[in-house]
């Protein structure tokens, strides 16, 4: 299928299967053409379009004008071969859902960014740098038009929020950018504001208006649909699932979230607000999801134990994300309680994976560890593997912690035994990562050979350039304790190379790193510093200082030998 790309971020222009074929200024044509862009998944009146481009122009004129003006973009665009870019009726306009826009994009990477789980480093380094590759000179820089400020305040917050979620990129706030083009954020200091995606006032002139809701039919109703978009919110659909309840959020969520509960009604707004907290995390609005649910829970009104334990597991693992780590651990322990007296084993399980993590993050890796044990023990009885896997894997590293590597690669290697349709093939990767990076720990070089070995076999034909290259590294580390350092030095470049067809800064710079302290194990000086000077720039602007500061305890060990 053709890959037609409208792309607004530097300047507006449209792609053919990755190949500009058409740039496009400020015409009145292109203007039309943005507006719909930037929000593709919307249908819009004609009467809203006209208002918003050509305000200053009579209703019957400004008709015209954006009559004349489509009739003028279709012809451009079906002179370089795109047709029926535009779902029109007489009353309505959007863009066809078969073209996609760098900001949709760039939104992706933001907020799968944001979704991955706190240790999850560099991945997440790598999603941010990749949405900040694609926002280069920002959003339709040399358009001066009041229309776009919503839509910048949207990609700049969000771009905001992704750093803050990360420890290995950023940005100084506090210096202007040449990527955030001349549209500023103000804010104290010189900050940028973070802000979520388009409020009500925002997108007013796109959403549909519905009454005040507050009866008991209209509950009933809001959580059916709910109910019914829920589970998608976990499943591969989760981005579409996103944006249908973003809209029910905009249109009609927001208010009916924000009535005093009243005794008929609180099970029925908990069970909504519970139903769409994936939404709110999947949004990284944490603490505007944490904050509803609160509100609801703290009203003083009878709530049934099923109801009140589902959203306390809600409420404390959107605040574990947002970094309110005590709180989490305070709403996910009474949610455990309630679990254990409802005996329901599935929700249990679910809060102490959570719980674990909560004291993980707390650095209270012992209390960890004994959460996941006994999600490991419910799990295996139900022979629930997913939850068993998770639970797995983060023991394994609380264990790391704790300096146990014996119950460490226990953990993982029962964790490679389960079934293959739940370990998938990087997941597996991933575990013998960690199984050879035990092994090294402990000096066990032949164990973590193999361990690397059986990675490379699961990650050899993929296309995870990232994962290849960790497997690389791990490997040509193998070697060099080996003493075999032109099989290193091989491998360290091999590594290199899927470091940078991957985009991931981080993943980079440790590839150089490796490579500068393998040359000066061989005596190269000259062509060792040049490699760590290197490595040094891409730590500092993926700001990965642990990586870091191991790399300058390794490379000055190996230039003092």
């Amino acid at each position: 299928m053709e890959n037609w790309r409208i792309c607004l971020f530097g300047g507006l222009r449209l792609e053919h299967d990755g190949q500009p074929v058409l740039t496009m200024r400020t015409r009145k044509d292109d203007l039309v053409l943005a507006y719909l862009a930037l929000a593709p998944g919307t249908t819009h009146l004609r009467t809203t379009v006209v208002a918003a481009l050509w305000p200053q122009a009579e209703s019957a004129k400004a008709r015209k004008i954006l009559s004349f003006n489509l009739f003028s973009l279709k012809r451009r665009l079906e002179a370089v071969g795109l047709k029926d870019a535009l779902a029109e009726t007489r009353t309505t306009l959007r863009l066809s859902p078969f073209i996609s826009t760098d900001v949709q994009a760039f939104s992706d990477f933001v907020q799968r960014a944001i979704a991955l789980r706190p240790d999850q480093i560099e991945e997440r380094a790598a999603m941010i740098t990749q949405a900040v590759a694609l926002y280069g000179e920002g959003l339709l820089p040399s358009y001066r038009f009041s229309w776009l400020d919503p839509h910048r305040r949207r990609v700049d917050g969000l771009l905001r929020q992704a750093m803050a979620t990360s420890s290995t990129v950023r940005l100084d706030a506090g210096e202007p950018m040449a990527r955030r083009g001349p549209y500023e954020m103000p804010g104290a200091s010189g900050a940028g504001i973070a802000v979520g995606p388009l409020g009500a006032e925002e997108v007013g002139i796109f959403a549909p208006r519905w009454p005040r809701p507050g009866g008991i039919e209209e509950l009933r109703e809001l959580r059916a649909l709910v109910a019914e978009i829920e589970p998608r919110l976990a499943s591969p659909d989760r981005w579409s699932a996103v944006q249908e309840v973003e809209d029910l959020y905009e249109s009609r969520l927001r208010d009916v979230l924000s009535q005093p509960p009243r005794p008929g009604t609180i099970d029925l707004l908990l069970s909504i607000a519970t139903g769409i907290w994936r939404y709110w995390h999947l949004r990284a609005r944490y603490a505007e999801g944490a904050t509803i649910l609160d509100r609801l829970l703290s009203s003083g009104l009878r709530v049934s134990p099923r109801v009140r334990a589902h959203a306390l597991h809600a409420s404390g693992t959107l605040a574990y994300f947002d970094g309110e780590l005590e709180r989490a651990a305070a709403r996910l322990r009474e949610a455990m309680g309630l679990w254990q007296g409802l005996d329901d084993d599935e929700g249990l399980v679910r809060t102490l994976v959570n719980l674990g993590m909560t004291h993980y993050g707390l650095q209270k890796y012992g209390r960890a560890l004994e959460l996941y044990d006994q999600a490991i023990a419910i799990a295996g009885r139900q022979g629930n593997d997913a939850f068993l896997s998770t639970a797995l894997f983060n023991a394994a590293l609380a264990a790391l912690q704790l300096e146990d590597s014996k119950k460490m690669r226990e953990l993982l290697t029962r964790r490679l035994s389960l079934n293959p349709a739940v370990l998938d093939a990087s997941a597996r990767a991933t575990t013998h990562v960690q199984l050879a990076a035990a092994a090294l720990i402990e000096d066990a070089d032949a164990e973590a050979l193999q361990q690397a070995k059986h990675a490379w076999q699961l990650v050899e034909e993929s296309s995870d350039h990232r994962g290849r290259s960790v497997v690389l590294s791990l490997l040509g580390r193998c070697e060099q304790r080996a003493g075999r350092l032109d099989a290193a030095i091989a491998l360290f470049e091999q590594s290199l190379g899927e470091a940078k067809l991957s985009g991931d800064a981080t993943q980079r710079a440790e590839s150089l790193s490796y490579l500068a302290v393998a040359h000066a194990a061989r005596g190269e000086r000259p062509l060792a510093d040049q490699l760590a000077e290197q490595a040094r720039k891409l730590y500092r602007l993926s700001g990965s200082r642990e990586p870091a500061r191991r790399f300058e305890i390794d490379f000055a060990a190996q230039s003092e030998s």
